[in-house]
């Protein structure tokens, strides 16, 4: 019952449910707890906010530039692959140039990729994935998940 804007116009009740049961498949196919949720193609309503601060996710992650502490860590993508031709080499600036404004302002960077933005042809491009992954480690930032973000911040 996936669609493209699931949860944008679903109540609370909805959306907990919807929540519950892909978190149950989860846990029961992968036998980890997910702490981080992120909807269907970043579109949410306050309800959803709320499911998913009810069943204790740690972590919620959506829209462009989104950064909020307080009972959910709230960490958006800063970069989106899918916005520039990730196969080619000129593109990979103006990635790092959001990376570099969202490290200035909140000191973390998350960019946005699927397999999906390296395929050529039908084929998965290592180099594309690859060029990218080392631009990125020009930035003066460490590579890290989600969770490990949330733990610095905890730290601080």
């Amino acid at each position: 019952y996936h669609d493209k804007n699931e949860f944008r116009d679903l109540g609370y009740e909805e959306a907990l449910e919807r929540i519950k049961a892909g978190r149950k498949q989860i846990i029961d196919n992968l036998g980890i707890i997910p702490e981080t949720f992120t909807p269907p193609y970043n579109e949410y309503n306050n309800d959803t906010l709320k499911a998913v601060e009810s069943l204790n996710f740690k972590i919620f992650s959506a829209k462009r530039n989104e950064y909020g502490t307080g009972g959910l860590f709230i960490l958006g993508f800063n970069a989106k692959l899918r916005e520039v031709n990730a196969t080619e080499p000129n593109e990979t600036g103006k990635v790092l140039d959001e990376c570099k404004r969202a490290l200035d302002i909140i000191g973390v960077c998350v960019v946005m990729m699927h397999p999906s933005d390296f395929m050529v042809n039908g084929e998965f491009d290592y180099r594309a994935f690859s060029s990218i992954l080392d631009a990125l480690k020009t930035l003066d930032a460490d590579f890290t998940t989600f969770k490990g973000v949330l733990e610095s911040r905890l730290q601080v």
